[in-house]
């Protein structure tokens, strides 16, 4: 982290592992960030086999680290898992875990979601893509990003 602060990056985006599983190092990471070096950091979460006291526990640390963004994601289903699936008591769509930070933490965090101008694996449709991507900005999503 030494040499990409030293590059003087605008800010840092930490990404979260497949199915949260190294949430840890992610949570570790965004506060070094924040606290330690003063960046301003993106924070990835997924609803990716997550449930919710680890959402819970990822958005208080992002919280206390003073990160300030959200990136919310649904998520690729774990490598062993041909399909996506919600796991009990988790959330099932980005829309539902930007509704749930949004009801949560209010206005404390821009959250991002994502944007598919061209497609995306669960759904070809553009207008349907258009009015997911609508819905999670009503619910709470301030910025895209689009891959």
């Amino acid at each position: 982290m030494d040499r990409m602060h030293d590059l003087g990056p605008s800010f840092v985006d930490v990404t979260w592992g497949a199915g949260g599983s190294l949430s840890h190092l992610t949570c570790e990471m965004v506060n070094v960030a924040q606290t330690v070096y003063g960046l301003e950091t993106c924070m990835h979460l997924t609803c990716t086999d997550m449930e919710l006291d680890k959402v819970d526990n990822a958005l208080h640390e992002a919280y206390k680290a003073g990160c300030t963004n959200i990136l919310a994601l649904r998520g690729d289903p774990p490598r062993d898992t041909e399909k996506w699936q919600a796991i009990e008591g988790g959330f099932r769509y980005a829309l539902d875990l930007v509704g749930y930070i949004k009801s949560k933490y209010g206005d404390h965090f821009d959250i991002g979601v994502a944007g598919y101008p061209e497609g995306c694996e669960d759904e070809q449709d553009p207008e349907i893509l258009m009015d997911h991507l609508k819905q999670k900005v009503d619910a709470g999503g301030t910025f895209v990003v689009t891959q």
